[in-house]
C-alpha cells in the first residue's frame, strides 16, 4: 500500500513538471492556439506624475482562457505616444494575440506628460528626457511586481526565467532603455536629470525585487546611442517601416526636429547587435511609416524568434542537474574550463537559435576561432546527466 501512495506521489511530481514545462507542446508559443482569453486589472504601483500628483499605476493581465499551463512566458508591453500621449489599452489587441499563443501578456500604465515650452525648447527637451527616464523607472517597477507575484502564490502562472518586455514607439524606447541601462553611457546631463527623479530605480514601489527580463521586443522604437547594446545583453526582436517620419528607421532625429535627441532607429539596433552578437530579428516593412507597418507580420515573427530562443533551451527540471558546474572566465576570449563534480562524457556547443556546432570531451575547450556572441552549452556526465550552461563568446 505504500509502495502505491509513493508511485501516486512520483506520477502528481511528474505531471505537476510536466505542466510547468509544457511551453514548447504543440504550436504554442507560435500560433494562436487558444480561442478566447482573460483580463483583469492589477494595481502594480504608485509614484508622483509629472505634475507633482501621486498616480496609481495599473497592468492588464490578459490570459489564455482554459489553460493548464502552470507557468507560463510572458511578455509584458508599455505603449506609444511621444510620452505624452496613449493609454495601456492601445495594446490589449497586441498582447491578446500573445495571450492566445501561450503567453501570460500584458500590457502597463506608465507616467506621461512633459511641458510642451515652445519659446523654450531647452525645458522641453529636458522634459522629454524625464518622461523617457519615468516610463523606464515604470516598466521596472512593474517587472519587479510581477517576481513579487511569483513569490506570493503565482496567480498570473508567470515563468520568471521567460519575461520578455517591450512596447511601441515610446514603450519601446522606456522598455530597452530599462533593459540596456550602462550608467557610465550617460551623459552628465542626463545623469543629473536621471538623478533628479530618484535614479533608475526611483519611488515606483516594489523595491528589492528583480528586474530582469530574458529579452525585448520594439516595434517603430530607438535608441539615441547605440553602444548601449554590448555582448552578452539579451535578444531583441524589432519590427519597422522604412519610411518612418517619427521614430526613424536608420538615424536621423524624432520627428525630423533637430533639437530633439538623435535616435538609432531599427534597422541600426540591428547592425550593432550583430556586431556584438546579440540575438536579433527585424520584420521590416518596405515603405511603411510609422503607425501602418505590416503588424500581423510584426507580431508573428516576435513569436517565431523567441519560440525559437525558448524551446530549444527550456529543459525538464528531471533532465538538468542544478549543481556547482562552473563555467569560466565567462565571458571568454581562448580557453574556457568547465569545473563539476563528477567526469565528463561530452560537452556539446550550440548557437543561440539552436543550430550545432561541435562536440568535446575533455573539461579545458578552445573556443578561440568563435565568432562573439552567446553560445549555449549542454554537458553530459558520467552518470548521464545533463547540464545547461550559457556562456558569452568575446
Amino acid at each position: 500500500m505504500k509502495k502505491n501512495h509513493l508511485l501516486i506521489l512520483i506520477i502528481l511530481i511528474i505531471s505537476n513538471l510536466n505542466a510547468q514545462y509544457n511551453h514548447c507542446t504543440n504550436a504554442r508559443l507560435k500560433q494562436v492556439v487558444f480561442s478566447d482569453t482573460t483580463m483583469k486589472d492589477v494595481q502594480y504601483g504608485a509614484a508622483l506624475n509629472n505634475n507633482g500628483v501621486m498616480q496609481d499605476l495599473y497592468m492588464t493581465v490578459i490570459e489564455p482562457k482554459n489553460d493548464t499551463a502552470a507557468l507560463r512566458p510572458v511578455a509584458i508591453m508599455a505603449f506609444g505616444g511621444a510620452f505624452i500621449n496613449g493609454q495601456r489599452s492601445d495594446l490589449n489587441a497586441f498582447c491578446k494575440t500573445f495571450a492566445q499563443s501561450g503567453y501570460t501578456a500584458i500590457t502597463i500604465d506608465y507616467r506621461i506628460g512633459y511641458p510642451l515650452r515652445f519659446d523654450s525648447l531647452d525645458v522641453t527637451v529636458k522634459g522629454f528626457k524625464k518622461a523617457a527616464f519615468r516610463g523606464a523607472q515604470d516598466m521596472r517597477a512593474a517587472l519587479q511586481f510581477l517576481y513579487k507575484s511569483a513569490r506570493n502564490g503565482n496567480p498570473y502562472h508567470i515563468d520568471t526565467n521567460y519575461i520578455i518586455s517591450g512596447g511601441g514607439s515610446s514603450g519601446a524606447i522606456l522598455s530597452m532603455f530599462n533593459a540596456y541601462y550602462k550608467p557610465n553611457l550617460l551623459s552628465v546631463e542626463d545623469s543629473d536629470i536621471m538623478n533628479s527623479i530618484g535614479g533608475i530605480n526611483g519611488n515606483t514601489s516594489n523595491a528589492g525585487y528583480p528586474h530582469d527580463v530574458f529579452g525585448l521586443i520594439n516595434v517603430v522604437g530607438a535608441l539615441n546611442d547605440t553602444n548601449f547594446l554590448q555582448s552578452g545583453d539579451v535578444p531583441i526582436a524589432s519590427c519597422h517601416g522604412t519610411n518612418d517620419n517619427t521614430v526613424p528607421y536608420g538615424t536621423g532625429y524624432p520627428y525630423n526636429i533637430n533639437v530633439l535627441p538623435v535616435s538609432h532607429g531599427s534597422s541600426i539596433i540591428k547592425i550593432r547587435a550583430n556586431n556584438v552578437g546579440i540575438p536579433n530579428t527585424l520584420h521590416t516593412t518596405p515603405g511603411a511609416g510609422h503607425t501602418n507597418i505590416d503588424y500581423v507580420g510584426c507580431i508573428f515573427n516576435i513569436l517565431d524568434f523567441y519560440h525559437g530562443l525558448i524551446c530549444n533551451y527550456t529543459s525538464s527540471v528531471a533532465e538538468v542537474v542544478q549543481n556547482s558546474t562552473r563555467l569560466y572566465p565567462n565571458p571568454v576570449e581562448n580557453l574556457l574550463n568547465i569545473e563539476l563534480e563528477d567526469n565528463i562524457q561530452s560537452v556539446q556547443i550550440f548557437t543561440v537559435d539552436g543550430k550545432f556546432i561541435n562536440t568535446y570531451h575533455q573539461k579545458s575547450i578552445d573556443l578561440s576561432n568563435y565568432k562573439s556572441g552567446i553560445y549555449f552549452i549542454e554537458i553530459t556526465n558520467s552518470k548521464g546527466q545533463i547540464i545547461r550552461k550559457k556562456i558569452v563568446k568575446a
